[in-house]
């Protein structure tokens, strides 16, 4: 999974958005996983889903440097994705729970610490679907007011070319033009903290696809229902 790290307080630090790129280009070398548990509790008829804030970070890669965090845009496709689980969840007949702040609060970041240390845990080569992967109760307790059933966590990471580097990569057959995405979700049960699913991919090349970016909404949603697969509701 990746390090909880997109909040907009850390994008603001140029030197760690450079670290964070970095580490989502070293992570393709890790493969696309998908985890849902065995041991969950039965889902509720009517379930309840506190959505918090996406750590999201948009990029630009340039030809011949690092690529450039852009902030006004990071923004933009956080709003996007947040929108599109609002509608993926209205679709599913669940019940959309804002958490009502553009990002994660302090006294809320010891919970999502927490919850990455669990979901690296399930990817350890010793984990098993059938084993209890859970929040402690001083966790899910931060969450009471919210009167939920579960919590939602996302990350997504898109770096995109400018359109300067697609016209040197045409002009001199340096490799530039492709797109680069990775994401990580990941639904906590709120009644005994355990990790009911997540699905995590690495920063793997789109070609030229656009992502959660696309102008078309039907290439947005075909992307949220990728990174939504086997979503147990």
């Amino acid at each position: 999974m990746f390090p909880n790290l997109f909040s907009l307080k850390f994008f603001t630090n140029k030197n760690n958005c450079f670290i964070l790129i970095f580490l989502l280009i070293l992570s393709g070398c890790a493969t696309n996983s998908i985890y849902k548990s065995q041991t969950s509790l039965p889902i509720p008829l009517s379930s309840k889903i506190l959505v918090l804030p996406p750590e999201v970070l948009f990029s630009k890669s340039q030809t011949l440097s690092d690529p450039e965090p852009h902030l006004e845009e990071t923004i933009e496709l956080a709003d996007i994705l947040d929108d599109l689980l609002m509608e993926f969840m209205f679709d599913r007949g669940v019940e959309y729970v804002p958490y009502k702040s553009k990002t994660i609060s302090d006294e809320h970041i010891p919970l999502v610490q927490q919850a990455e240390v669990i979901i690296d845990a399930t990817q350890s080569k010793r984990s098993s679907q059938n084993r209890f992967y859970a929040l402690s109760q001083d966790s899910i307790n931060l969450l009471k007011n919210y009167d939920a059933d579960y919590v939602l966590l996302s990350d997504y990471g898109l770096i995109k070319p400018t359109s300067e580097a697609v016209l040197v990569s045409l002009l001199v057959g340096y490799v530039n033009r492709d797109t680069w995405e990775s994401y990580s979700m990941s639904l906590f049960d709120l009644r005994d903290g355990q990790l009911v699913w997540y699905n995590y991919q690495p920063s793997v090349s789109i070609g030229a696809a656009s992502g959660l970016k696309s102008r078309t909404k039907e290439w947005r949603l075909k992307t949220l229902n990728k990174i939504m697969s086997d979503f147990p509701h």
